[in-house]
């Protein structure tokens, strides 16, 4: 028997790619990971279908592919997994978890657990409501897909009247004081909080300061703040119908001109002081000994090309996470930790148009910029892994691991309007599939489901011969869609022959997979304009009506194109595995449970249907 671990660290980020992690640090830029590969192994990782990321992270915290441990869509609930996760294994052993944000790793799975929050993207447990802005105008901005939308909130100012204790200094005949009236909170089962702002000038020249109140009394303000400042965190009760929550929240003042043509003021996500750790007492303990929690930073400031406040939120983020991860190790005792950041899969959701010449869009004047937002992403990343692996010993395995890729997105296939032309899809008044007459039920990421009443109390599809000739058909008319004379549906096989790709008929009765750098339009197009030929459009990234994204990680999982890959990576070092090694083949994201459980001696999940990684060990 080999050396084994006692303890385990496993960090996990989202999106990270090894092409870019070896090139940033061939820059100088990741001294801590590259410290990683020098003393342990390392390589390219496969992620299991579908690709993204629920399914994946339980994938590496259980070791079976989704088609086994069955969370296949966008669930962050530990108790939706059909297998155990290797820390509820190492809990029943008698080792001491911590789960920070891991994505599905709430409610804890054993005594010996404790879980902060359930590492969604959007809208985690504890996040009372997302970031916004307040803007001069109405701006429009959603960022799609499965990770949300975004609005900004328009601002209207007009002159400050009936304000109270306001310094006589102020009152400048030449520079007039300006208020606006806004909403805080607006999610439809909270009481409705409103703030007044009051804009003036405290220097002379021209508009340079907000104060934010509660009500019209300028002692009794909540912050001040000129251009380029963050408010302290602000604390406040909220009503959810007669329970009362208390929540923090920062602004920003990201834009203020003088003449008052520009403003924009940004708002932190409102996020809650208990209610998101289990134990539940947990929170508290942590919010009282380090510090209020705030949860992803927004992919909104992205959006809107605010990547400096952006850093500023991530860099505030992780290190909160690294505080909570040290106060628990030293009350607690943890052996195994678990954590993830989920900022390299905004970053390239947003800017990858920016730095890949063949996506549209790109610019080369852009370039240079984004590959430095890119590098200062990966920089932080590196400093996080910095920062946790210090609280390593020589008994310690460290795994970084990441959950998928990212390549461009280069098209779109409407498959929507190809199976609803072809009679497969009968659409309502508001364009929704009336299942009442639809012989396709749904279209789900890597696969269509058929309206059979074997799987649909109500489906309409009874005879397996039909169910055949209808499977064969679609297959058909998927391989028949071409953009300027290629094939864009890579794949497109009948569920019941998934198996090598470790999907079923219960996962889609057809399984497919686009080419690399087309996405799938699971909606209608509506005539959409930049339908360039049949079934074939552009992305719209600015948007959102196919996802809001100018890069995705979907189909295959060995995909490239152009300098994306739709692999992810790992790295594992400590007691037991060679260093230096360097994988010549891609492992499987499923490989890292069986060996992490192998490295620290504890028995395999059951249910996994990874390996162990013996080319690693030393």
């Amino acid at each position: 028997m080999g050396e084994r671990a006692k303890k385990l660290i496993l960090i996990g980020i989202d999106s990270l790619i090894l092409d870019f992690v070896e090139k940033f640090i061939s820059e100088g830029l990741m001294p801590n990971i590259k410290y990683l590969m020098n003393v342990g192994s390392y390589g390219y990782a496969l992620p299991s279908m579908p690709t993204f990321t629920p399914p994946n992270w339980t994938t590496i915290a259980t070791g079976a592919d989704p088609a086994i441990h069955g969370v296949k869509g966008w669930v962050f609930d530990s108790r939706a997994s059909k297998v155990e996760y290797l820390w509820t294994i190492a809990a029943r052993k008698g080792k001491h978890v911590v789960l920070l944000r891991y994505p599905g790793g709430y409610p804890a799975t054993h005594k010996n657990v404790i879980t902060i929050s359930n590492g969604a993207p959007h809208d985690p447990i504890g996040v009372l409501e997302e970031a916004t802005a307040y803007t001069l105008g109405r701006i429009y901005r959603y960022t799609g897909g499965l990770h949300g939308t975004a609005e900004s909130r328009a601002v209207a100012f007009r002159k400050a009247s009936g304000w109270k204790n306001i310094p006589k200094s102020l009152i400048d005949p030449h520079i007039i004081p300006l208020e606006a009236r806004v909403d805080l909170i607006v999610k439809e089962d909270f009481k409705q909080v409103k703030l007044w702002f009051l804009v003036y000038s405290e220097y002379g020249k021209g508009y340079d300061t907000l104060l934010i109140s509660m009500d019209k009394d300028f002692i009794r303000a909540l912050c001040k703040l000129r251009r380029g400042e963050w408010s302290d965190f602000i604390k406040m009760t909220f009503w959810k119908g007669d329970k009362a929550i208390e929540g923090v929240f920062k602004f920003k003042l990201v834009e203020l001109a003088p003449d008052m043509s520009k403003f924009a003021l940004f708002r932190t996500q409102i996020h809650a002081l208990t209610g998101f750790s289990d134990p539940p007492n947990i929170c508290e303990e942590l919010v009282k000994n380090i510090g209020p929690f705030l949860d992803n930073p927004s992919r909104f400031c992205l959006a809107h090309g605010w990547y400096e406040v952006y850093f500023e939120e991530l860099r505030e983020h992780v290190k909160w996470i690294v505080k909570a991860a040290r106060y628990l190790k030293e009350k607690y005792r943890w052996d195994l930790l678990f954590t993830h950041c989920q900022s390299p899969d905004y970053i390239k959701h947003e800017y990858w148009a920016y730095i890949d010449p063949i996506a549209p869009g790109y610019k080369k004047e852009k370039e240079e910029e984004y590959w430095k937002v890119m590098a200062e992403d990966y920089q932080i990343m590196d400093e996080f892994v910095g920062d946790l692996i210090e609280l390593a010993d020589e008994d310690t395995l460290i795994v970084v691991a990441s959950d998928h890729g990212h390549f461009v997105r280069y098209r779109v296939v409407f498959l929507f309007d190809a199976l609803r032309d072809a009679g497969f899809i009968v659409c309502k008044d508001d364009e929704r599939i009336d299942v009442k007459k639809s012989i396709v039920r749904a279209l789900v990421h890597d696969g269509i489901i058929l309206n059979t009443k074997w799987r649909f109390k109500d489906g309409i599809i009874s005879s397996k011969e039909d169910y055949i000739e209808y499977v064969n058909q679609i297959i058909d008319i998927l391989l028949s869609i071409t953009d300027d004379g290629r094939h864009v549906i890579y794949l497109a096989i009948p569920g019941w022959g998934a198996h090598a790709l470790g999907l079923s008929e219960e996962d889609a009765d057809i399984v497919l997979c686009p080419r690399p750098g087309y996405a799938i339009a699971r909606r209608p197009s509506k005539g959409y304009s930049m339908y360039i030929r049949k079934y074939i459009g552009m992305p719209d990234p600015q948007y959102g009506l196919w996802g809001g994204a100018t890069s995705i990680h979907e189909g295959l999982p060995t995909a490239r194109v152009s300098i994306g890959t739709n692999m992810a990576m790992f790295i594992m070092s400590g007691p037991g595995v060679k260093k230096g090694f360097r994988c010549k083949r891609p492992i499987w994201l499923r490989d890292l449970a069986p060996t992490i459980a192998y490295l620290l001696d504890l028995p395999i999940p059951r249910g996994a249907n990874g390996r162990i990684l013996y080319e690693i060990l030393s």
